[in-house]
């Protein structure tokens, strides 16, 4: 079946479960089984692979269950760590932190926003923690949530679900739409922040956003407290190749801003979002003057799911290539990788190959520049909007490369099954471009008004 159809397949079934939700009065805000996230391990993504393309197996559904569950009943409680003289601020920021960004005087710069906390004293920063220790100071309008094990409660919460689930006819669908880590974490998170926060003072609150089970939850919590508040989401990252993530639900923001008319496209065709409620803007994330680098570079992604299929591929692409027609690549491991030891081996097994075909590299700066990019990876877009070629070797083709079907502003030209060459149609479509620090207060700083 060709890769346009099975995505357009995957779409439709997507369609037709949330149908059947709704219709069966399930909370798809927390339902761990709404949110389905293709670059990485969650039960969402498992089931659909299963359920609709059969390339996955009951037990490897059964052992990521498994593995939440275990998390769900080991992280149970939420605390909070605050230096807290929260004063007349009506507007919220929720996001995530961890020790790196936290300066010694307790400011805390957003990496997605792109601001200092200590600049914005008109906002309540609730932040997601994720680190094991805590900051020495933080500013007083800071708030820190950060998970803590209580295997008594957690234990205590699977025994009530239990008892809930034979009840629901030993469903194991409704079992996981009421009790897994991410629907646990949702209920309990938005509970703390409901409790430390009188929501009926507040007038917006803005979220980086992808969709997680917790930030709908915490929406749609907020609303029910006070309908006038307005919740916005900013799609912080240039899109993945199937962002199903960010399918409209119950919890979806009242506002999502988007970087490109390509996202809005995509999100209003497939993935259920009415378009009055999506807005453009230029990136805080990305700005005309960001200096990444990714000419004649080599990404990997952030875990290796099966390398001899890439090194295949990637030696194929070598062995077509005139002598002397490309720029030396360099390889870059993942910053945030799952496995240090297994990116390292991967490197070196990429640079055996370059080292083989060394005959295919200069050093005249006139030949072709181009990014190469592995797995599911949004740098792919990034790269194409600063004017590279980009090869995508991809571990499973059907939801991590880009496809015109689901992208027509793309040129894709497909190598082998696994491989592909993009190009944009028009520039500008995917990622409008900031500028800089100027770009918050021109343009995300006032939307409540």
């Amino acid at each position: 079946m060709e890769l346009n159809h099975i995505q357009e397949k995957i779409i439709d079934s997507l369609k037709n479960d949330f149908n059947k939700y709704e219709k069966n009065n399930i909370n798809t805000a927390n339902s761990s089984l709404s949110f389905i996230a293709t670059w990485g391990e969650n039960i969402g993504f498992e089931n659909l692979k299963l359920n609709y393309l059969n390339i996955s197996s009951k037990f490897e559904l059964i052992k990521i269950i498994l593995k939440d569950l275990y998390t769900a009943i080991k992280f149970s409680e939420i605390r909070y760590f605050e230096n807290s003289t929260i004063k007349n601020q009506n507007k919220i920021i929720l996001s995530t932190a961890s020790i790196k960004d936290f300066n010694e005087q307790g400011s805390y710069f957003d990496r997605y926003l792109r601001i200092d906390s200590n600049n914005y004293t008109n906002y309540i920063f609730l932040l997601l923690y994720g680190s094991k220790s805590l900051p020495k100071k933080i500013d007083q309008n800071i708030i820190l949530f950060y998970k803590k094990k209580n295997f008594v409660k957690g234990v205590f919460m699977l025994l009530i679900s239990l008892i809930k689930y034979f009840c629901w006819n030993l469903s194991l669908k409704n079992f996981l739409h009421h009790f897994s880590d991410q629907t646990n974490f949702a209920k309990n998170f938005s509970n703390s922040i409901k409790n430390k926060i009188n929501f009926k003072k507040i007038n917006s609150i803005l979220v980086p956003f992808e969709g997680i089970p917790y930030q709908q939850e915490i929406f749609s919590k907020i609303k029910k407290i006070n309908q006038k508040i307005l919740t916005i989401g900013y799609d912080h990252s240039a899109p993945h190749a199937m962002p199903l993530n960010m399918y409209h639900r119950m919890g979806s923001p009242d506002f999502l801003i988007v970087n490109g008319s390509s996202q809005i496209y995509h999100l209003t065709k497939f993935l259920n979002w009415p378009k009055k409620k999506l807005i453009e803007l230029p990136s805080l994330r990305y700005s005309k003057d960001s200096k990444e680098e990714f000419k004649n570079t080599i990404f990997l992604p952030w875990k290796i799911f099966n390398s001899k299929k890439i090194l295949v591929d990637f030696e194929l692409f070598l062995k077509k290539l005139p002598e002397k027609s490309l720029q030396n690549l360099k390889v870059k491991t993942h910053p945030i990788c799952v496995n240090k030891k297994s990116q390292d081996n991967f490197k070196n097994e990429i640079e055996k190959i370059i080292n083989k075909y060394s005959i295919k590299f200069t050093k005249n700066l006139e030949a072709e520049l181009i990014s190469i990019f592995i797995g599911s990876t949004t740098g792919v877009i990034v790269a194409l909007e600063k004017g590279l070629k980009i090869l995508h070797i991809c571990f499973d083709p059907v939801f991590d490369s880009y496809s015109e079907f689901l992208w027509p502003r793309l040129k894709v030209k497909k190598l082998t099954d696994n491989s592909y060459i993009y190009s944009l149609k028009e520039k500008g479509t995917f990622i409008k471009f900031g500028e800089g620090k100027k770009t918050f207060d021109n343009f995300y700083s006032n939307l409540d008004k």
